[in-house]
């Protein structure tokens, strides 16, 4: 059977002072894909959760809830938040309350700037005209504001997306989902610039200075000394007598003289063969004096 609409904000009024005393606080999550500041989870009188795909009526109650099955999940708003209310705008204004299609104010859980179980049926925004939201159909957003300034600026916003059939107003909610956190920029890790190494400078090898081999000193030859030759008057000499005639032995004298002279030749080098030469000439000379003598003699006899 169904509630008139005293009985449903009575009922839902009963729900909410009922969850009061064991409601828990619930730190909101991640932002969302759609801009909401964190996931709404969507519960009926029941306190059952209902999934993403179920049909709902424009008129059917249903309580938000930050936290994934538990209806008593509290949203936080800001500590400088005045005021809550629940709305339903165009996709992209849920911030700017002059837009919104329709609202209606809220509370906070007692002294907290906490929100529990805030009643968001479409039909209870009874501000501004959400039968035209209905008649037109389309898509929205369906959530909880936190404002200040007598409810002029949006602190914070948890909203879901709906798309609603024109006419009917029967509706469902729309996937959502947390924004993907940025990839952190790995740190580059700093290469170690390596030390050059100091090259040894090769120690110069002292190169030994050579001696010099001195050059050996030719031992000068012994000069021959020449041997006299037959001279006038010597006892090896003939002296040729008044007649012409030789002396007694002179061929012998003459052969001794002509050996002596060779002798002389042969033991000193070329350097004195001249004065040998004219000794042994004369020697000749005298040989053959002796000679002719000899054969002028026999003749006279």
């Amino acid at each position: 059977m169904k509630l008139n609409k005293k009985t449903r904000y009575a009922a839902a009024g009963v729900v909410s002072l009922a969850l009061v005393a064991g409601a828990s606080s619930a730190a909101n999550a991640a932002p969302q894909i759609n801009g909401s500041a964190a996931p709404v989870y969507m519960y009926d009188t029941n306190a059952a959760q209902v999934p993403d795909g179920h049909v709902w009526a424009w008129d059917d109650e249903l309580i938000g809830s930050s936290t994934q099955g538990d209806i008593n999940g509290e949203f936080t708003c800001p500590a400088d938040s005045t005021n809550v209310f629940a709305f339903l705008a165009a996709p992209g204004n849920e911030t700017t309350v002059l837009t919104w299609k329709a609202y209606a104010g809220l509370g906070f859980n007692g002294a907290t700037k906490n929100v529990l179980n805030p009643f968001l049926t479409p039909l209870s925004l009874i501000n501004n005209s959400q039968g035209a939201a209905r008649a037109a159909g389309g898509n929205y957003s369906l959530g909880l504001a936190c404002t200040k300034f007598d409810g002029v600026a949006v602190t914070a916003a948890f909203f879901r997306s709906i798309s609603v059939v024109p006419v009917t107003g029967a509706f469902t909610f729309l996937p959502q989902a947390a924004v993907a956190a940025p990839t952190p920029t790995p740190t580059a890790t700093p290469t170690a610039t390596p030390t050059a190494t100091p090259t040894a400078t090769p120690t110069a090898t002292p190169t030994a200075t050579p001696i010099a081999t001195p050059t050996p000193t030719a031992t000068p030859k012994p000069t021959a000394t020449p041997t006299p030759g037959v001279t006038s008057g010597s006892s090896d000499s003939f002296t040729p007598g008044s007649s012409g005639t030789l002396t007694s032995g002179s061929s012998d004298r003459l052969g001794s003289t002509t050996n002596h002279a060779d002798k002389g030749l042969a033991s000193t080098g070329t350097a004195n063969t001249l004065p040998f030469l004219v000794s042994a000439m004369l020697a000749l000379a005298a040989g053959a004096g002796v000679i002719i003598a000899r054969r002028f003699r026999r003749v006279k006899k």
